[in-house]
């Protein structure tokens, strides 16, 4: 007899479990990958902070930066005046049939010099000032003034911390957040090289699976019709046992050069790159405040020497004017020194901003250090 109609449902419920028997045995390799995940990820959030810290710490070298700035424009602000008196004079004495054409041309050139200093350093003032709005747009279109400073006061907190720096028996770790991102970062290092040195082994693996199967066909009153939908084969499972298991090992051997290569490779790189970032902060955190101790001396009793010479020709050019007045020596004589006080008392400020930003420097690798220079609010 022909089959008028047929439908018929099967539904199979099955279960599988795959269990690392050797490579992954317990998850030791994915749980290293995981963890290696989470130290890298606290990691991140460290150099977040870091970073942080660095843009404070840039914030606050520009600050320095204008400030240093500010002082050599007074300098050369009131040398340019000196420049304009004397060049007035020249100007009387020539009238008087003192001084002649040449002596005046000198003065005069003195002046137009002493401007162009001046404009130069207005020039570094603007660009400090449009580094600055670049990182805050918001000052963008206002006026940006110093406020109220002690560059005397900042140098003796500057040589109090350095001391208490020197003080310093050990380097101190627990002032910089590298020291817990070097903990972090050997961790990795450590899983990564686990992991590599299972990339080729044997893999082992037992393969467990239960399946339940249900058939819906039934007769409709003997005719030649057989349906069957998807709840009656559910129906069929629960009332009906056709359960089966099966279970397998499956074994994968690494052939070939090819893995062995691969390896190696992985270990280099995991060396390389890792051990690298370790090394390299460690020599960084070393290197800084060994430093340190050594520099801020020297600029010390560098600044300190600037200062005497500043001083002693500030005495010359004192007395080079009264020589000038009074006709003794030339005018190139008396503009020759004046320069050479303006280079002096420059290069004093050079020397205080050279301080500043080596002591900054130590603080954007030691972060916490405790002492007054390194408060967050000035």
């Amino acid at each position: 007899q022909a089959l008028e109609f047929l439908d018929v449902t099967t539904t199979i419920k099955e279960f599988g479990i795959q269990v690392d028997l050797w490579k992954d045995f317990m998850g030791r390799v994915t749980k290293s990958q995981f963890d290696n995940l989470q130290d890298l990820k606290q990691r991140d959030s460290l150099q977040k902070k870091i970073n942080q810290g660095a843009f404070v710490i840039n914030m606050r070298k520009l600050y320095w930066n204008l400030v240093a700035n500010a002082e050599k424009i007074k300098i050369t602000e009131s040398l340019t005046k000196k420049a304009q008196q004397q060049a007035r004079d020249a100007r009387r004495r020539k009238a008087n049939s003192v001084a002649d054409r040449a002596e005046v041309a000198r003065f005069e050139s003195l002046v137009h010099q002493r401007k162009g200093s001046l404009i130069r350093l207005k020039y570094e003032k603007e660009m400090i000032l449009k580094n600055l709005r670049e990182r805050f747009p918001s000052l963008n279109g206002k006026e940006i003034k110093l406020g109220a400073y002690n560059p005397d006061k900042t140098l003796g907190e500057i040589l109090t911390c350095t001391a208490q720096i020197n003080a310093e028996k050990n380097i101190p770790y627990n002032r910089t957040a590298y020291d817990e991102m070097i903990a972090l970062m050997r961790k990795v290092q450590s899983r990564s090289n686990e992991i590599d040195e299972a990339y080729d082994d044997v893999d082992i693996q037992l393969d467990l699976k239960l399946r339940e199967v249900g058939v819906a066909s039934d007769n409709d009153n003997n005719a030649a019709v057989y349906e069957g939908g998807y709840q009656e084969a559910l129906d069929d499972i629960n009332n009906n046992n056709r359960s089966a298991m099966t279970a397998g090992i499956r074994v994968s051997f690494p052939f070939g050069e090819d893995r062995k290569e691969t390896k190696t490779v992985k270990q280099a790189y995991t060396e390389k790159s890792l051990g690298a970032s370790v090394n390299m902060i460690e020599a960084k955190i070393k290197a800084s405040h060994q430093q340190i101790q050594k520099t801020v001396v020297l600029l010390a009793e560098l600044m300190q020497e600037q200062k005497a010479n500043s001083k002693q020709l500030a005495i010359r050019v004192k007395e080079m004017k009264k020589k000038y007045s009074q006709a003794r020596i030339p005018e190139y004589a008396l503009i020759q020194d004046e320069d050479s006080l303006l280079q002096s008392d420059l290069g004093v400020v050079d020397i205080q901003l050279l301080v500043v930003n080596t002591v900054l420097d130590y603080f954007s690798v030691f972060h916490d250090y405790p002492c007054t220079f390194n408060r967050m609010q000035r």
